[in-house]
């Protein structure tokens, strides 16, 4: 959110910020491109926002969107595992993480922009391998996202000892307590808009 403080003065002249919730996106022009990157994630209602983001293409546009897709990595398991057992079931035996909560397969999407109107749908998940320190990186890696969910849910007295729980399972998890691979899977969508008809759905 802070990107444009941080650019040089000469390129944030070529450039316009504006934050807004992109659940109520409205273009007020017509753009090539409409690029979404893990957004999408934290909220539903896919199929107007994506609505929303052929309306706003030129005719010939381009949609990239990329969501992070990586609940059955060890990371999210272990801590769903957690969940359902006590201490932790008490107060996180039904927290379920964004992509849990909002995230389609593949094909739902594949579907859904043909439905809209985009030509040229491409939709498949891929796999980054991040090279990791060790477990307490990737629990760092987490806490902003998949962990933020967990945490919200306890008293920040717990914080500690749930995460040195997570932090210890994941060492099991991994077979390490030293260097490994956090392997970090995405779903990349893409669609072009061949005409200029409306959106097939509102």
């Amino acid at each position: 959110l802070k990107l444009h403080e941080q650019l040089d003065p000469g390129i944030r002249q070529r450039l316009q910020f504006k934050l807004a919730d992109f659940r109520d996106f409205t273009a007020d022009r017509e753009y090539t491109v409409v690029f979404s990157n893990a957004a999408l994630q934290w909220a539903g209602g896919h199929r107007s926002i994506l609505a929303a983001a052929y309306g706003a293409l030129c005719r010939n546009g381009r949609l990239a969107v990329q969501i992070p897709a990586n609940e059955n990595e060890a990371a999210q398991a272990t801590m769903h595992q957690m969940a359902a057992e006590p201490p932790w079931n008490a107060k996180l035996s039904e927290v379920r993480t964004p992509s849990d909560e909002n995230v389609l397969p593949a094909a739902d999407y594949r579907r859904l922009l043909a439905e809209i109107g985009f030509a040229e749908v491409d939709c498949f998940y891929h796999t980054f391998h991040h090279p990791m320190r060790n477990a307490d990186e990737v629990v760092e890696f987490c806490r902003s996202t998949s962990l933020r969910r967990f945490l919200d849910r306890l008293a920040p007295a717990q914080h500690s000892e749930f995460v040195a729980e997570l932090t210890q399972r994941l060492e099991a998890a991994y077979g390490t307590r030293g260097r490994l691979t956090f392997n970090f899977r995405r779903l990349f969508l893409f669609g072009r808009r061949v005409n200029d008809s409306p959106s097939r759905i509102n």
